[in-house]
């Protein structure tokens, strides 16, 4: 079996980074705008397209990944709550506020209250999609709020981190990867948009209906047989 190494993808505005045994250094890819703006994706299979064909130049040797996302490309807030209920009411109404039309969402605890973490859903699975079709893993996606957990310097560049930094994220990689978004939660809607239901839940709401319907065909049944009895 092949021996899976182990990368990080640094995501900021402009683009990402990838860090990987094979350039240790960093190798930068940076977005189109014919495709991405202000992560708003404008073409999702052009975007989903130019990302998969780069990971091909790369060459990479079959390989997990964690995707830490910058500041520049999530939004946070602090609710200095410490009642949870009240935390919550506060959570939501900041997470309406966000320009996305799904949402990942992550909370930390901070003294009195929490630290919430709102990034595009959206363009974090184009991602993962883009990548898993070169056969890779992302197995986590990060904030950069982190970076304060493992004692990584916020020291960013246009280019990525610094050699630094990396040397500590890929020392800390499986204790990091617990710290990401649930990739599987329930989409939230932002502005605009309309609360998306899971699969279970829509069954759920269809019951009735099917029940219903299937009591109808039963009395029909019993009408027809009683009709032709007579």
């Amino acid at each position: 079996m092949a021996n899976i190494q182990e990368g990080i993808i640094f995501v900021q505005a402009k683009g990402f980074t990838v860090y990987h045994p094979s350039f240790p250094t960093g190798n930068l890819f940076t977005f189109s705008q014919r495709y991405i703006k202000d992560l708003d994706i404008l073409e999702k299979a052009g975007f989903e397209d130019s990302v998969s064909t780069w990971f091909v130049t790369l060459h990479i040797p079959l390989s997990n990944f964690i995707m830490i996302l910058s500041d520049s490309v999530y939004f946070e807030k602090d609710i200095m709550q410490a009642d949870i209920q009240k935390q919550a009411e506060m959570t939501k109404a900041f997470l309406e506020t966000v320009p996305f039309e799904h949402v990942l969402t992550k909370t930390f605890p901070i003294q009195n209250g929490a630290k919430v973490i709102a990034a595009n859903k959206d363009f974090c699975d184009l991602m993962i999609t883009a990548i898993r079709k070169q056969k890779h893993t992302v197995e986590s996606v990060v904030p950069a709020v982190i970076f304060g957990i493992f004692g990584v310097p916020v020291d960013i560049k246009d280019s990525g981190l610094s050699d630094v930094a990396v040397s500590l994220l890929f020392r800390n990689y499986s204790q990091m990867k617990q710290q990401g978004f649930d990739i599987g939660q329930r989409v939230i809607a932002g502005p605009g948009a309309t609360m998306q239901k899971s699969q279970g839940e829509k069954e759920k709401t269809n019951l009735p209906y099917l029940l219903g319907f299937f009591f109808l065909l039963i009395i029909i049944l019993v009408i027809v047989i009683i009709k032709s009895r007579g």
